[in-house]
């Protein structure tokens, strides 16, 4: 049997990392190749480990985009925030890969629910939002092609908040260096968050759901998780590991929620994101439960339709190793 042709466009940021490592034993039964704007000399290990590697302006015409499909049956967006315009570099690839008669498709959507109620308010998830929406249409506009008889899926990963990047990057409300933590809503609000090796597993089980189809219905988004955790947890683990009594800081996610929103409205895009995520997966925004939490039980059965397992003990792992990063900071 011929091995099953992948194409993960972009590959260098932390999830296409982590899916590389996660698809490298599966050389048997995939052929991948990256399609990156960055030089083979940026994915020497990659390649060394035996992935193809193709530079590619994410700019180029579609023509040359489609022709560098040619040929691929799932084609992975893995494109970072450090890519530029994401939701323009989806659509275009997305494009491409229905005119190549690519045959499957999983969209950089990596996030929380993006169907949940609401949602469209909040502004900073509506690029995601919409890459969804124009996947659905491409499927729809396939299905009523007469002429199309190739049949087209595609499948995303929710995952709630990114652990080990929330933790590295002060979303989840830490400082690792000044031992502070800002606590939105007193810290008792629930929330999921997965490892991104776990991100990486779910998406290589999506393809494996590609290469052989079992029956399950695709065309979905597959909610995945490795616990549901609030901010006073996370700091029990950070005293623990630290030795040390940390500083707190009280955050209202209603004001902090309205200042992100402003910020983001007048164009300061950074501010604003970062504001709005917190309060909305940090706090006790009720209106907005399903963007944090997911359903638990849905998460439970998404993941045991996937073949993949909670990592027992990641929380407090990924926050020893935050602690760790920090001290060789200082």
């Amino acid at each position: 049997m011929s091995k099953f042709a992948v194409s993960i466009v972009g590959g260098g940021g932390t999830v296409g990392a982590a899916i590389l490592d996660q698809l490298q034993p599966h050389f048997g039964s995939f052929d991948v190749r990256i399609l990156s704007s960055r030089p083979s000399s940026d994915f020497a290990e990659a390649v060394r480990q035996g992935f193809t590697h193709c530079q590619i302006s994410y700019s180029a015409p579609a023509e040359e985009l489609i022709e560098v499909l040619q040929g691929t049956q799932a084609v992975v967006l893995a494109l970072s925030s450090q890519q530029g315009d994401i939701e323009a570099t989806s659509r275009r690839f997305l494009s491409a890969a229905v005119q190549a008669r690519v045959p499957n498709v999983i969209p950089s959507d990596f996030s929380g629910d993006l169907d949940a109620e609401h949602l469209e308010e909040l502004l900073v998830w509506n690029g995601k939002r919409a890459i969804r929406q124009y996947v659905r249409q491409l499927q729809s506009a396939i299905e009523q092609d007469a002429n199309r008889q190739q049949a087209f899926s595609w499948a995303s990963i929710s995952n709630g908040s990114f652990l080990e990047w929330a933790l590295a990057r002060g979303f989840s409300g830490f400082d690792v260096v000044d031992r502070r933590a800002r606590l939105v809503d007193d810290g008792v609000g629930t929330f999921a968050t997965t490892s991104v090796a776990t991100v990486a597993e779910a998406v290589v089980a999506v393809l494996e759901k590609f290469r052989k189809p079992d029956g399950q219905a695709l065309n979905r988004s597959f909610h995945v998780a490795d616990a549901v955790v609030t901010q006073r947890q996370l700091l029990a683990y950070f005293e623990k590991h630290t030795g040390a009594t940390w500083t707190t800081t009280a955050i209202d996610s209603d004001v902090q929620l309205a200042d992100g929103l402003a910020l983001y409205k007048s164009g300061q895009i950074g501010p604003g994101y970062g504001k709005v995520i917190t309060s909305v997966i940090l706090g006790r925004q009720v209106r907005y439960a399903d963007v944090a939490t997911f359903k638990r039980e849905r998460v439970r059965q998404n993941m045991k339709d996937l073949g993949i397992r909670a990592k027992e003990g990641i929380v407090e792992q990924a926050v020893a190793d935050a602690i760790a990063a920090g001290r060789e900071a200082k």
